[in-house]
């Protein structure tokens, strides 16, 4: 069957590793752009003492990789 096992028109927006001093390994999702931003940037700022700038959201923002979430 076409695309068998995949919800088509969910998707998941992840923000890969991003390097760190503090080997951090928190992964996030989210169902929006706008969502995983909100949640990187103040995970940014309360763990690892970023300023919320628009150079650190613009930074997080081109990490950011699609991906089609498939059904278990």
């Amino acid at each position: 069957m076409r695309g068998e096992g995949v919800q088509h028109g969910t998707q998941i927006h992840r923000l890969p590793e991003y390097p760190s001093e503090m080997n951090c390994t928190v992964l996030m999702s989210a169902e929006s752009d706008t969502e995983l931003l909100e949640a990187a940037v103040q995970h940014a700022v309360a763990v690892h003492g970023h300023t919320d700038t628009p150079e650190l959201r613009e930074a997080l923002r081109s990490m950011f990789r699609e991906e089609v979430k498939k059904a278990a």
